[in-house]
């Protein structure tokens, strides 16, 4: 491939059902050159199978069951383009996507990020149709970044199964990574069904809180607990190191 092309990878566990239709939406980019990376994240269902059906179209590897960020990582080590995309195995981009991201990809710009359209399966209609309005969101999947920018904010945190996308962003934009926002573009066709991880994260607002208090520790916003003897020894009540 071209090194100055688009690898895009794409993380599946147990996804037989949506595979064919994320690859082929990956595969069917117009005007770009793109590697495609399917990452098994230990799949026990037909995933291997669909992924053989392309052959050399793209490039399938296998790991133990890890988690996404895992697989992503994975996948990034063997990515061989200048820029790097991300696509859920049950998702599906418009066809001028990348193309639309990378025209956005000018001097100075590390990231490209694109809106999302969510979508549900109409059972009368047999097709998918939108639902809501199209978002902006923080993640992977409507993205295009460099390949350098990458390295700088450094791997997904493989100890996130659900939300890594979102950290991932925070480490970004701590690091100064120049992100563009295209207001007019959806970038993502993001499926709604009832097997989405996002279905298990419980509470959202539990997972964001946790995601947000990683973030304000790295920038060091939460000293460190001062201890009991230091804190008594100056006459004051100890701390309970939330700087509140």
């Amino acid at each position: 491939m071209d090194q100055g092309g688009i690898s895009v990878v794409i993380p599946v566990f147990n996804g037989a059902r949506f595979l064919a239709g994320a690859i082929d939406s990956a595969l069917g980019q117009d005007g770009v050159s793109v590697e495609v990376i399917v990452v098994d994240d230990g799949s026990t269902d037909a995933t291997a199978l669909v992924a053989a059906g392309y052959g050399e179209r793209i490039t399938y590897l296998r790991q133990p069951n890890r988690g996404p960020s895992a697989a992503r990582n994975f996948g990034i080590a063997r990515a061989r383009g200048n820029f790097l995309a991300f696509l859920d195995s049950d998702d599906v981009w418009p066809p001028r996507n990348l193309c639309t991201l990378l025209a956005a990809m000018t001097a100075g710009v590390d990231i490209v990020l694109g809106q999302i359209q969510e979508q549900r399966f109409e059972a009368e209609q047999q097709a998918w149709v939108a639902s809501r309005t199209p978002t902006f969101s923080l993640s992977l999947c409507a993205m295009l970044v460099r390949r350098e920018a990458v390295a700088r904010v450094g791997p997904l945190d493989e100890t996130i199964r659900i939300g890594e996308d979102k950290d991932w962003f925070y480490r970004a934009k701590e690091a100064g990574q120049h992100i563009v926002y295209l207001a007019e573009h959806i970038a993502l066709y993001h499926r709604r069904h009832e097997t989405n991880m996002t279905r298990d994260m419980g509470r959202p607002e539990t997972y964001l809180l946790s995601l947000l208090r990683k973030s304000l520790q790295r920038r060091g916003v939460f000293a460190a607990p001062a201890s009991r003897e230091m804190v008594e020894t100056e006459g004051s009540e100890p701390m309970d190191g939330t700087g509140s």
